[in-house]
């Protein structure tokens, strides 16, 4: 959304207008104290930040609200992931265990027959 010039109203800072916008901050310029701030976009806006347009802060709540649902999600997924990968690794530790045993186990049937062999 684009928001360059829109005015804000800030708890600390009071009125103050958007003069630069990325994906990730918005700078705000307020006049009293002259100064401006940099805020992180679009979290500033559930926290510090107020739209003083009601009709811009209400679509600024839907894509924020859309946006967190769309990290939550990835999140979701990130976790499926790694579970799977964490379930596919105990596997492959189990199946190599198992392999090991076995390897074992020939080798002790291997070295009993030789040693029948040697006895007779």
């Amino acid at each position: 959304m684009n928001l360059m010039f829109e005015q804000v109203c800030h708890k600390t800072f009071g009125l103050g207008v958007i003069i630069s916008q990325s994906d990730k901050v918005v700078t705000v310029h307020f006049d009293d104290p002259v100064e401006e701030k940099r805020f992180l976009y679009p979290s500033a806006f559930t926290q510090y930040l107020r739209l003083c347009n009601d009709q811009c802060q209400s679509q600024l709540e839907a894509e924020i609200a859309e946006h967190q649902a769309q990290q939550e999600a990835a999140a979701q997924q990130q976790a499926i992931l790694e579970r799977q990968e964490t379930l596919r690794r105990q596997r492959l530790a189990e199946e190599q265990a198992r392999s090991a045993q076995h390897t074992v186990g020939k080798k002790r049937l291997a070295a009993k027959g030789q040693h029948k062999a040697k006895q007779k």
